[in-house]
């Protein structure tokens, strides 16, 4: 079997393609790089010396920004390794010979870089937008252009923002690949759907990077001057959990339900042709062969037509759950400080 790291001329963002070639791996390089941007949060809060006494205040902040920033490079490059390992579990199932599977796989790791300059455009220019909204500011009002603290807003922002564009786009990306190698490449049997799995544990995989990253952003709500955005991230962490947890099954979703109905009109056709046997001599239709078609059907129509089961499902509500309770858990905390402050 292939190995499950990527190729290293994968055709990803060179910070990603540095992160994964480290030999310390993409999670001790995420926090390498929190650590990294919590240094220089700090020297640039010694050097302009505009947060003065509020610094206490805010560190808590930018160490959250700062490991959220780690986190975005560290999950892209974990998800790409974990979409070769799934792609290496559905092998027995792709109707590919070694040499295209091989090439399929290679495929994985390459994406293009208009739509990656995109995402990342698209997410600095969220990234830019938000400290220029006044709520999202202690005092209500926003800092002067060329204030240090605004400036190190728009830095951060950008950065991170940048990151998650490229975290989103991939995790979509690699969901639609899935869905066509589930429609166009998959070979389905009915009676055992349990080789399709990995599809399941492709969009788990990302439903789990979402709540992990849902857990982060709700205890922005901590900070009375980023609820309102953080809001915003709460809503598009759940939208994609949703779909991020369908999209990759959506193909193999497809090809089974067309194996279904394909299997369903087949053995009702011999159902007619039993039953007309029937009706015209008992002799003609060998006995319980009527009998074993009726039940055969009734097997049949009960198939799920989507490669989940009941794990599976625990798994999501179990997932979505957490992510939830971290945003209530952390609505509770504020409305309880609020309370006690005001």
């Amino acid at each position: 079997m292939a190995t499950s790291s990527p190729p290293r001329d994968l055709g990803l963002p060179w910070p990603l393609r540095l992160l994964d070639a480290a030999p310390f791996g993409p999670v001790s390089g995420g926090l390498l790089i929190t650590a990294a941007v919590s240094v220089a949060f700090l020297a640039w809060a010694w050097l302009t010396g505009a947060w003065g006494h509020s610094l206490g205040e805010q560190i808590w902040f930018e160490l959250l920004q700062a490991a959220l920033i780690g986190y975005a490079p560290a999950a892209t490059v974990n998800s790409v390794r974990g979409a070769l390992r799934d792609l290496d579990d559905l092998r027995s199932v792709i109707e590919l010979s070694p040499f295209e599977f091989e090439n399929e796989r290679r495929a994985h790791t390459r994406f293009q870089p208009r739509p990656l300059a995109v995402a990342a455009v698209i997410g600095a220019a969220v990234g830019i937008a938000l400290p220029f909204y006044p709520a999202g500011w202690v005092s209500g009002v926003r800092p002067e252009l060329g204030d240090p603290i605004l400036t190190w807003a728009l830095l951060r922002n950008v950065v991170m923002l940048g990151l998650y564009g490229w975290t989103i786009y991939f995790e979509v990306e690699l969901a639609r690949r899935f869905s066509r190698i589930g429609e166009r490449l998959t070979r389905v049997d009915l009676l055992d759907l349990t080789p399709l799995r990995p599809f399941a544990r492709r969009g788990l995989r990302s439903v789990l990077l979402w709540v992990v990253l849902s857990v982060a952003i709700s205890l922005l709500f901590l900070a009375p001057w980023s609820s309102e955005p953080a809001g915003g991230f709460l809503a598009l962490t759940v939208v994609l959990a949703a779909a991020l947890l369908l999209l990759p099954a959506w193909g193999v979703h497809r090809r089974i339900l067309a194996a279904k109905q394909a299997e369903l009109a087949r053995v009702r056709e011999a159902m007619r042709v039993g039953r007309q046997g029937l009706l015209e001599s008992a002799e003609a239709t060998p006995p319980g062969h009527f009998a074993d078609l009726v039940a055969y059907e009734a097997r049949v129509a009960s198939i799920a037509t989507w490669p989940f089961d009941l794990s599976t499902l625990v798994r999501f509500a179990l997932y979505v759950a957490l992510g939830l309770g971290s945003w209530l858990g952390a609505a509770v905390v504020e409305r309880f400080v609020d309370a006690v402050v005001g």
